[in-house]
């Protein structure tokens, strides 16, 4: 840190009546050190702490001012010194190689008195300033330093954590999916035996229904645990979207007829998307599923394309039910409750599943309120590039 104490000026100068002249002008304000040659101005300067300002004569034997400059701007300690030229010598030439060689002023002699003094408070002033800011530079540079490594650290950790949570989801997807396989088929054995009764047959839609539901969780929740924590590699490759928005609607159709909703016509979108054919037929079903329950009995869900530069959007549009803010701005989140509460609650976590799968090739998925005609949902996909 810098001291209280007063500056350290070095005068060197061959002349010593000059230099008595400089001490009586600087004493009573700065500490004075003197040198009388280049060679012992070097020695000064770097014995100890460097001077706070060195005042430099040019005409000088053996060395000179402006070779005593050059050294003093190769030390590594002293190249931030300032240095002041004091000199009989007035011309442009000889100002110019003082300031080239590092001098940060040129004063000529005979100088004014008030003039010098004025000179060497702004540059050490100047200096004073320079050193704080590499003081605040330096704790600026520790303070990065320090926060990278915690944000390494953290982000170490938060990738040991996802890793763990993905195996975890995985393992216990897995260890489920065998015992309730067993279960379920243990169940669909003593339903079939079962005397055809009016119990049997009341009980059996349900049965199957929950059979599918748990299979379709369990499903879920792996595909999930792969596309949120899994360090595989997904496939990417050109997707026709109009091919895979056909699939996707003839695969729901079947769960819209149902609900006793009807699928509009479906646009063609001229475009290939990045992706995996796969994963984009199963998220966009399910978010066709998800537009069919929030659409009446009766009405239809419509869809429209939307061609962009780079990405190409879809928007489904149910017809009759809107929701509330909490539930739009909660529905992907899988920790959220919302979904429960309320239509696609049969959907489990299909919604979820394909929102991420849309993320992982770097699109989005939104919900809103179509005015209140009913839902809508934005799904905006990364056009390919091949």
């Amino acid at each position: 840190m810098i001291q209280d104490s007063k500056p350290v000026i070095l005068a060197v100068d061959d002349a010593p009546a000059n230099l008595d002249v400089l001490i009586g002008l600087l004493n009573d304000q700065y500490k004075v050190k003197v040198a009388t040659s280049g060679d012992n101005a070097l020695k000064l300067a770097t014995a100890g702490s460097p001077p706070d300002l060195i005042l430099l004569d040019i005409l000088m034997p053996e060395m000179d001012g402006i070779e005593v400059c050059r050294a003093l701007k190769e030390h590594r300690h002293l190249r931030d010194v300032p240095v002041i030229f004091i000199s009989s010598l007035e011309e442009v030439d000889d100002k110019i190689k003082a300031f080239t060689t590092g001098g940060v002023d040129y004063v000529t002699k005979p100088f004014q008195p008030e003039e010098l003094l004025a000179r060497v408070n702004t540059h050490l002033t100047l200096r004073k300033v320079q050193k704080q800011l590499e003081e605040h530079n330096d704790h600026l540079d520790e303070l990065v330093r320090r926060k990278s490594k915690e944000l390494a650290e953290a982000h170490d950790r938060l990738e040991l954590v996802a890793r763990t949570k993905g195996e975890f989801l995985k393992l216990i997807s897995h260890e489920l999916r065998t015992p309730a396989n067993g279960i379920l088929g243990v169940a669909e054995v003593v339903i079939k035996s079962c005397a055809e009764s009016e119990d049997v047959i009341a009980l059996r839609p349900y049965f199957e229904e929950s059979r599918d539901r748990m299979i379709s969780v369990l499903d879920d929740s792996l595909l999930l645990a792969e596309v949120d924590f899994s360090q595989k590699d997904f496939k990417t490759v050109p997707v026709p979207l109009s091919e895979i928005l056909a699939e996707a609607f003839r695969t729901s159709s079947g769960f819209a007829r149902e609900q006793e909703v009807e699928t509009g016509s479906m646009p063609f979108c001229n475009a290939d998307v990045d992706g995996d054919a796969g994963l984009f037929k199963m998220s966009l079903t399910a978010l066709a599923m998800t537009a069919v329950v929030f659409t009446d009995p009766g009405k239809s869900v419509s869809v429209r394309c939307i061609d962009g530069a780079t990405t190409v959007t879809l928007v489904m549009e149910s017809s009759g039910r809107i929701l509330d803010e909490k539930t739009i701005e909660g529905f992907f989140d899988l920790s959220s409750s919302v979904r429960s509460s309320t239509q696609a609650e049969v959907l489990g976590l299909k919604p979820v599943v394909a929102e991420r799968v849309i993320s992982l090739y770097g699109g989005f998925v939104q919900l809103r309120n179509n005015d209140d005609k009913g839902i809508a949902i934005n799904i905006t996909m990364k056009k390919s590039l091949a």
